[in-house]
């Protein structure tokens, strides 16, 4: 099957089979997290992570640098940068609005789910290349600050993928879809920090994706553009 019937538009409606299958995920993954059904296989894979290697020093700040750029502080200045400017004003004020509306949703949606954070040693953090550094907080607020699923950098880079892979894609379908690595290798990156389990991230992905779905019907991201171009 053609993608372009899988997901026809870049931003689809509400109503849509893309926008619900998307939705229905997002509370099956949530309840199989609460009630702890995916707490083995998230266990294994953040024990394997914690013993992985640091590796070179590059890497190590390479990885750091990386997870920064998911920062709840670092896409805000961004998405302020592209209101200024003209042409991508509406793209920046919607993606504003979606991530800190994105920010404030999971302050309380974490201690409902509370999953508390992973408590493996990240081999990163522990070597000496990290002195200095601080890796920001999944959220700012004690309310929910010791509390890990969803991820909110993932979700927040995920909002930045799509909003600003409309504009792109609209220019060209490779950009449009290469800017949506950022919000996986982020979530790797987390993943590796052992700041997050791999279901932390998936949950963000598809959190993200739903505020930033309705926050584009809402505010009309152009949701007429097809995602393939035509040739």
């Amino acid at each position: 099957m053609h993608i372009a019937q899988l997901w026809p538009t870049w931003v689809p409606k509400l109503r849509s089979p893309q926008f619900v299958i998307i939705i229905t995920l997002f509370f099956l993954l949530t309840a199989l997290v609460a009630t702890k059904a995916t707490s083995s296989v998230d266990s294994a894979i953040s024990l394997y992570a914690s013993n992985i290697p640091p590796g070179s020093d590059m890497i190590s700040l390479l990885i750091i640098g990386v997870t920064s750029l998911g920062d709840v502080v670092t896409l805000v200045i961004i998405s302020i940068v592209l209101s200024i400017i003209r042409r991508t004003r509406k793209q920046g004020l919607i993606l504003l609005i979606t991530i800190l509306l994105t920010v404030i949703l999971l302050t309380y949606i974490k201690p409902i789910v509370a999953r508390d954070n992973p408590d493996y040693p990240s081999p990163i953090m522990s070597s000496n290349v990290s002195r200095g550094f601080v890796i920001e907080g999944d959220t700012l607020s004690t309310l929910s600050r010791d509390y890990s699923y969803p991820s909110n950098h993932v979700a927040i880079s995920t909002a930045f993928a799509f909003i600003v892979g409309y504009a792109l894609n609209k220019r060209s379908r490779i950009s449009g879809w290469l800017i949506w690595s950022f919000p996986f290798i982020v979530a790797l990156t987390r993943i590796l920090l052992i700041q997050h389990y791999v279901t932390d991230a998936i949950g963000g992905l598809l959190f993200g994706l739903i505020v930033s779905i309705i926050m584009s019907n809402v505010m009309h991201l152009g949701r007429e553009v097809s995602i393939v171009k035509s040739t």
